[in-house]
């Protein structure tokens, strides 16, 4: 890990924001910038968040906003002065990239108007999905705050347009949960999940929310998908698929489910068989266990 990142990972955002300054202020330091710059870009984004904070909470003067010096400007964004971050904010609005859509969707939750205001519409024109990815980390980190409430809302209506399926396609593979969460819901209300991708999420992804989401979709679009359901490594998605199987499923069918590890989806497999007035198709936990066991290897008859 370099330098940069080991004081990214830190998270003393004190001893960040020196540093920080100082390579800002050392005309020598360009390669140490854009290895700063670097390591900003793959920082985690509570660290933004944090930097701003103690930005302002220091009194230290940056450089002025230069459009030459990238991490000047960024440090010019976040400094306490009003008059200094909308001058940053109107050089930011020229330049694109993952590092300015991050500086203007902090600046989105500013409590000046003069700030917020073109950051915002500044904001709202970058849908490259790198910029995309990086806006949307930041906001969801700043809704709770007044000023940005809506924020996300109005992003996402952008995020709607035609020209910009790449980018939502790449909030939904994001590796952030939430960004990620923001674009399967994005994805899923746009109807931008085929079958395909559909699946591959219910039994894959590492969110759980994420995983039901898309299990429901895929069971209202195809219940006959429910079978492959079951073995989902979600709790939640297996409880979905025993539901939607149809009702006259053989009792034999829900042998796995009745003894699997979750208790919501032993539970519904027990009232699936309740609701039909049929009684459990083996007398024993143990038993029912083994044929589970035997279901799982694939050669269970009936599957």
């Amino acid at each position: 890990m370099t330098r940069w990142g080991r004081l990214c990972a830190a998270a003393d955002v004190e001893e960040l924001l020196r540093e920080l300054r100082g390579a800002a202020d050392d005309e020598d330091a360009a390669y140490d910038r854009a290895a700063a710059l670097k390591a900003l870009a793959a920082a985690p984004p509570r660290l933004w968040v944090l930097l701003d904070r103690a930005a302002r909470l220091q009194d230290a003067a940056p450089p002025a906003p230069d459009d030459s010096e990238p991490l000047r400007l960024l440090l010019a964004a976040m400094d306490r002065d009003g008059r200094t971050r909308q001058a940053a904010v109107e050089e930011l609005a020229v330049h694109g990239g993952p590092l300015v859509a991050s500086a203007l969707a902090l600046r989105t939750a500013d409590w000046v108007d003069q700030v917020r205001d073109p950051a915002l519409a500044a904001l709202l024109r970058r849908t490259a999905p790198d910029e995309a990815a990086a806006a949307v980390r930041l906001l969801l980190r700043l809704r709770g705050r007044s000023r940005a409430a809506h924020t996300p809302e109005a992003y996402r209506g952008v995020l709607a347009a035609p020209e910009a399926r790449r980018a939502v396609r790449a909030l939904a593979a994001d590796a952030d949960p939430l960004t990620r969460r923001f674009g399967v819901e994005l994805a899923l209300q746009l109807g931008e999940f085929v079958r395909g991708d559909l699946v591959r999420t219910a039994l894959r992804d590492p969110d759980q929310v994420c995983r039901r989401l898309c299990a429901e979709r895929l069971l209202q679009m195809d219940p006959d998908q429910a079978g492959r359901l079951l073995w989902a490594r979600s709790a939640a998605v297996r409880e979905l698929a025993v539901a939607a199987l149809p009702d006259d499923v053989p009792a034999a069918r829900l042998t796995a489910p009745l003894a699997d590890p979750a208790r919501i989806v032993r539970a519904q497999a027990r009232w699936r068989l309740y609701s039909r007035g049929e009684p459990r198709p083996w007398r024993t936990a143990g038993s029912c266990c083994a044929a589970a066991r035997r279901a799982r290897r694939g050669w269970w008859p009936g599957w």
